[in-house]
């Protein structure tokens, strides 16, 4: 955590924060997308597409939910989400500015990205699309459903992200 802070400071040290990793997904992630993509020359970017009315309604319910540590935190958790949150600060209950984010955050990414280094991305299209842009095969299974806004409150809600680090590392770290 102290690393992601740092780097929501202007200190990043992208190669620590990455060590033994090969891929990362959401906050704080995308919220240096710009930075990480010109550190990283070779790497690729999935923009994952979604509605954003649900988008909106799942980080209501989620991540900045008045029941998750984001409204609560201290010590560190309170910088963390206080970094993550820094665009939305005191808006992100409402749901125009927070739509608004969301679609220019998807422009800015689609305008910024060359095409090469950018898949764009809906769940629902499964395995295939997905594992041909990163040139693997595709598993012999089914998708992935994790991280689902049920998966987030029973792990925060709980309060078990609230007596260690250990989860929240976990879920917002690559």
């Amino acid at each position: 955590m102290p690393l992601w802070i740092a780097a929501g400071a202007g200190k990043p040290d992208w190669d620590a924060i990455f060590a033994g990793y090969g891929s990362a997904v959401d906050y704080p992630i995308c919220k240096f997308w710009r930075e990480l993509m010109a550190h990283y020359p070779q790497a690729q970017l999935i923009h994952t597409a979604r509605d954003p009315e649900q988008w909106f309604e799942s980080t209501q319910a989620a991540i900045f939910s008045p029941n998750t540590m984001s409204t609560g935190a201290e010590g560190p958790f309170a910088a963390f989400f206080g970094m993550v949150s820094s665009g939305f600060t005191g808006r992100m209950h409402d749901r125009d500015f927070m739509i608004d984010h969301f679609h220019g955050h998807g422009e800015a990414v689609l305008a910024i990205v060359p095409k090469n280094r950018l898949l764009v991305f809906e769940a629902s299209q499964g395995l295939e699309p997905l594992c041909a842009f990163l040139g693997v095969p595709v598993p012999d299974t089914d998708f992935p459903r994790e991280n689902s806004r049920t998966d987030f409150q029973k792990h925060f809600l709980d309060g078990d992200a609230r007596r260690s680090t250990a989860p929240l590392s976990g879920t917002t770290a690559p």
